[in-house]
């Protein structure tokens, strides 16, 4: 068992190698979490639609994750919070389209990612695409100097 509020990052998604979607009630401290591509958690929106009827993260005890992509469901014994990371929790997933495709329509309106994971991203994104600008500079540059000095003798 791992601790309740990383089992959805550090079991879930790693196991799963996918975004999730989270329902579950969760303190103001703990955000969504959007620094991995394709490995994001995302927070789903409360109230939700449940068939004809309005339902909201107080109305509902449950801690559930859906995949994105894909039709895994996975039930959670723990909330996402940040008070939970000293309790044991534990999740189970099941690849079966028909109860993925039920919550996955609840799950349709997600929270916005963390405005400064989004930044960091794409900071360290252009941060990585300078360097290998820098670096085939670096290299054309030392061609062309060789070239230029073999020219010379």
């Amino acid at each position: 068992m791992k601790y309740a509020a990383k089992i959805y990052k550090r079991v879930i998604v790693k196991a799963l190698r996918k975004t999730i979607k989270v329902w579950s009630r969760r303190d103001n401290k703990l955000k969504g979490d959007c620094r991995v591509v394709e490995r994001n958690i995302r927070l789903i929106k409360s109230p939700a639609r449940v068939g004809d009827h309005d339902t909201n993260l107080d109305a509902d005890l449950t801690n559930w994750a859906v995949s994105d992509p894909g039709n895994i469901f996975c039930l959670i014994d723990r909330p996402y919070a940040k008070n939970q990371t000293v309790q044991s929790a534990m999740a189970v997933c099941i690849d079966q389209a028909a109860i993925f495709a039920r919550f996955n329509d609840i799950a349709a309106q997600v929270e916005d990612c963390p405005r400064r994971m989004v930044c960091e991203r794409s900071f360290m994104k252009k941060a990585d695409q300078h360097a290998s600008s820098v670096q085939i500079r670096s290299t054309e540059t030392r061609a062309h100097s060789e070239f230029l000095i073999h020219s010379f003798h």
